[in-house]
């Protein structure tokens, strides 16, 4: 609701004189006027407290001085705010430090810990911490309607899900994520595989793989892919210089879920997957890396060896772009372009990438706007420290820019300092994106 235009106090204390009406000595008409303007005011502060006693809405009153100096000096105190936020922005650009007005919004536990944490999971047996137990406490809360919608699915498919239940069983995370895509809808999911296949058929099909490549274990892989492709954002490089890679994979979990599958599933057996654009990826060497997942480090590392194209041999256990004559370039991760080889591989869309500079800034920051009100998600390139970082775009208000980040956190930042950092950015084709744009989006 809102409140009445208040009247103009001033009309309301108006007096008209007939002309002929014979004139008062002035002492009177002060007095009558003062009488008249008494009674104004009261018939307006009634009306007006009548009409908010209507609305159930506070009566209007005039601030007094004390509490226009406190908003005065509150003003003051947000300006001087913004221009030190301001100031600190610019000295960590200016000194390669980290963005300072990063903040964590979730960062779930990652899916090869098998402990959780408040960002994972409400108290659900209510015994004031947050533990495995209240992760089984939720499994067995779902049992009964995990048995309504299993019911109402084909035998096939439930034979299917039955089958992952065993792969994950023990491991209380995996568990749960299985119970809850299925009570989401996301099982047995769409056909979003480049094969035609669903969520359902692809996890399957991972479970019964006969051979698999060296150090790779059947039941983790299967737990962590399913935890993955339920909470997307819980993808981490870790301390790995892979977050181009692991911004694709994070995409394509939640954009294409079984078409992640998919890819992991022919990396993990036959060691090569057919991507969107009809390009191949071959596994590369998994070594005995025990920090992210064994899917995150096939797709990785694989992707990783598609980017470099014929330039450079890629090393997934010591990170390194390795030339012809041996040497390792400078730089561990990917440029611009090598990022959008990627991605138009694993979308089979000729995708654009724009290099962002101080002229087409803020045109770059409108279109962000735009794809993500057109619902969909935005991979770009900031300054970060010395270096760039990928991030994954989710969402923009007027405060604040949202997205993943790679290190397995949903984050946000403010917009004044994401505008200030933004490098590039990948955008899918429309005729917005000029000839220029495409030509420089190749430049790292």
């Amino acid at each position: 609701m809102r409140i009445a235009k208040r009247p103009s106090l001033r009309r309301s204390q108006q007096k008209t004189t007939r002309k002929s009406e014979a004139p008062k000595p002035q002492s009177t008409r002060k007095h009558d006027d003062l009488q008249q303007s008494r009674k104004a005011s009261e018939g307006l502060r009634q009306r007006l407290k009548d009409n908010a006693d209507k609305q159930h809405l506070p009566t209007f009153r005039s601030p007094t001085s004390s509490q226009i100096r406190e908003q005065v000096n509150k003003t003051l105190d947000n300006t001087r705010a913004v221009a030190a936020q301001t100031d600190n922005v610019r000295d960590a650009l200016k000194n390669d430090d980290p963005p300072v007005t990063r903040e964590v919004l979730n960062d779930p536990s990652h899916v090869t810990r098998r402990t959780v944490k408040e960002d994972d999971i409400d108290d659900v047996n209510g015994d004031g911490t947050i533990d495995n137990n209240d992760v089984r406490a939720a499994i067995e809360a779902n049992q009964e309607p995990v048995t309504e919608a299993l019911e109402a699915l084909p035998t096939e498919q439930q034979e299917m899900y039955q089958g992952l239940q065993e792969d994950v069983e023990g491991d209380v995370r995996a568990e749960l994520a299985l119970q809850e895509m299925l009570l989401e809808g996301d099982l047995p999911g769409e056909a979003s595989s480049t094969e035609g296949t669903n969520l359902l058929e692809e996890l399957d099909r991972m479970s019964n793989l006969e051979e698999l490549g060296e150090g790779i274990d059947q039941s983790s892989l299967v737990a962590d892919t399913i935890q993955e492709i339920h909470n997307p954002s819980s993808i981490a490089q870790l301390d790995t210089p892979t977050c181009a890679p692991t911004t694709a994979a994070i995409y394509l979990a939640e954009t294409k879920p079984a078409e992640y599958a998919r890819i992991v599933t022919d990396l993990a057996g036959p060691g090569e997957s057919t991507l969107a654009n009809g390009d191949t990826i071959t596994r590369q060497s998994t070594g005995d890396e025990e920090s992210r997942s064994k899917s995150l480090e096939l797709f990785a590392g694989a992707a990783m060896e598609y980017a470099d194209g014929a330039d450079y041999d890629y090393n997934n256990e010591t990170y390194e772009h390795i030339d012809g004559e041996g040497d390792a370039r400078d730089g561990d991760g990917l440029f611009s372009r090598e990022y959008d080889r990627i991605f138009d591989a694993i979308t089979g869309v000729d995708t654009q990438a724009v290099t962002v500079n101080d002229d087409n800034r803020s045109e770059n920051m409108d279109r962000i706007q735009e794809t993500i009100d057109d619902g969909e998600m935005v991979p770009v390139g900031i300054k970060w420290g010395e270096g760039g970082h990928k991030l994954l775009v989710t969402g923009m208000d007027d405060e604040h820019v949202y997205y993943t980040n790679p290190w397995g956190k949903e984050e946000r930042m403010e917009v004044g300092e994401f505008e200030a950092r933004l490098k590039n950015a990948h955008f899918m084709p429309d005729e917005k994106t000029s000839f220029m744009d495409r030509f420089f989006g190749w430049l790292p």
